[in-house]
């Protein structure tokens, strides 16, 4: 501990002057904890995204005349008891830009396979 003396009263510089920098280098240790938190949260969402899409392929169909989204997906959801027919028409409608159910007979459709 460091004593200096001015106009006849001691103070503790050395002492405040230990415990500042040992608050800069605690708020510093925390602030990497933090970075280093941040970056594995954004791996880890980049990789379990990546690895989703990785495991579904798809294939292209043709329109049979009287056929329907739903029987397109009822089709697919009996040959898959962990799908839901719904969700199924959900997606055959995003990945073909579709804005209603109605498909034509003819019409090619892009449907995952599963």
């Amino acid at each position: 501990m460091e004593y200096v003396y001015s106009n006849g009263s001691n103070t503790m510089n050395g002492s405040k002057k230990g415990n500042k920098h040992r608050r800069n280098k605690v708020k510093q240790i925390f602030q990497n904890i933090l970075m280093l938190v941040f970056i594995f949260a954004i791996i880890s969402m980049v990789f379990s995204v990546s690895l989703g899409k990785d495991k579904l392929t798809t294939k292209t169909i043709v329109v049979d005349s009287g056929t329907t989204l739903w029987n397109i997906a009822n089709k697919i959801c009996t040959n898959n008891n962990d799908l839901n027919v719904q969700n199924v028409i959900i997606q055959i409608k995003k990945i073909n830009n579709l804005n209603s159910s109605m498909i034509y007979e003819g019409q090619e459709l892009i449907i995952y396979e599963y």
